[in-house]
């Protein structure tokens, strides 16, 4: 797999987060208790890249985000999840180069605040475990002066809890359909903790 807008060790990374859950997950120990916590606050930055369906200067920078997740209900070996995220992802990649559009100059991506609404399911290998969380749900994005609707897609693997505290490797995805009139995506590749 190779995220094509996002740097060479980032998509090394993904690969490693991908094969230590394979791990994890169809280890034999991994039949143990298969539970979540109830609640967990996670806080995480990493790297966030944009495309428009215009032409636009190439974007790259930082995301910082927060999530507060909660588990709703057991099913399977999981557990059914809803969870609200906050983030803020900022666009440093360009510079001073022109990339040419009829018009003139193509702009910049815009800066992004993002609120979500997530649903999804969640495993973890025992109590205190690692775990792995996938989420989906309807995003409000606002660009500049305008607000936008949008979808945003999350895929989490954290490490075995020491005490209350966990390390957190993420993906997400978000797409938009009207971003300033135009459709847009952001993927963004993170670390953090998480606190339950």
């Amino acid at each position: 797999m190779r995220l094509p807008i996002l740097p060479a060790a980032v998509n090394r990374l993904v690969r490693v987060v991908g094969v230590i859950g394979l791990f994890t997950f169809f280890a034999p120990e991994a039949m143990a208790q298969l539970t979540l916590r109830p609640v967990g606050l996670d806080l995480g930055v990493g790297i966030v890249s944009g495309t428009r369906s215009a032409p636009s200067k190439a974007s790259t920078g930082p995301i910082a985000s927060a999530l507060f997740a909660w588990r709703v209900d057991s099913l399977g070996g999981g557990a059914l999840l809803t969870a609200v995220m906050a983030s803020m992802q900022a666009s440093v990649g360009g510079g001073d180069v022109c990339v040419i559009i009829p018009t003139g100059c193509a702009e910049n991506f815009p800066n992004l605040r993002v609120f979500a609404l997530l649903g999804g399911w969640g495993v973890q290998s025992r109590r205190g475990g690692a775990a792995m969380r996938a989420m989906l749900g309807p995003a409000l994005v606002r660009a500049e002066q305008e607000s936008a609707l949008g979808l945003q897609s999350r895929v989490d693997l954290s490490s075995a809890a020491l005490g209350r505290v966990s390390l957190v490797g993420w993906l997400q995805l978000l797409l938009m359909p009207e971003l300033l009139d135009q459709r847009a995506r952001t993927q963004a590749f993170g670390i953090g903790v998480r606190v339950q």
